[in-house]
């Protein structure tokens, strides 16, 4: 049976939502695993993907390999192409949602210009101005594993490449998807 204090903790997970914003060209392992473990402090969660493409994989390609991982992440997800980009579309919703826990998550590397990626939310941590949100950077955990990574795997051998990218509890079948995917450019 539950204590109170552990039905309060769930119940206040329930109430928040997770945004993860990014370019995701493609998403991999390390955007995927980041995010579930993000997925377990809140209820629910948004992707939002950057439209401009990168090496020839698109936004709608990044879309719908996310739509395949969202059913193995255990909570309910939506994924969206931003409209403008992925961090204005972050600070969209937290200004139309202030009643509602945020996590606003960034991966943990270098901008183009040196900075951090992190440093796109700064914002987003006036707790004046945005109460119910908490910025996090979060930390890629597959080692080595990147977009750059993933897209020149890509060139060299799509098998390898799926094998280094896709999440191992991605089912053979989805694989065969993103596959078909990435290979139909």
């Amino acid at each position: 049976m539950k204590t109170f204090r552990e039905y309060f903790e769930d119940e206040q997970k329930l109430n928040k939502v997770v945004l993860w914003g990014g370019g995701f060209k493609p998403p991999h392992k390390g955007h995927y695993q980041a995010f579930k473990n993000l997925l377990g402090e809140a209820g629910s969660g948004i992707v939002y993907i950057g439209k401009r493409e990168r090496d020839g994989i698109t936004a709608e390609q990044s879309k719908a390999i996310w739509d395949i991982y969202k059913d193995y992440l255990g909570k309910p997800v939506d994924v969206h192409i931003a409209e403008l980009s992925p961090i204005k579309s972050v600070y969209d919703f937290a200004d139309d949602n202030k009643d509602i826990g945020i996590i606003a998550a960034r991966g943990a590397k270098e901008d183009k210009t040196g900075g951090k990626d992190i440093d796109a939310y700064k914002s987003l941590g006036d707790s004046e101005k945005y109460p119910n949100v908490e910025v996090r950077e979060v930390a890629i955990e597959e080692e080595g594993i990147g977009g750059t990574e993933s897209r020149e795997a890509m060139s060299d051998n799509i098998d390898d490449a799926i094998d280094y990218l896709v999440p191992g509890d991605v089912k053979q079948t989805d694989r065969d998807t993103i596959k078909a995917i990435l290979v139909n450019k």
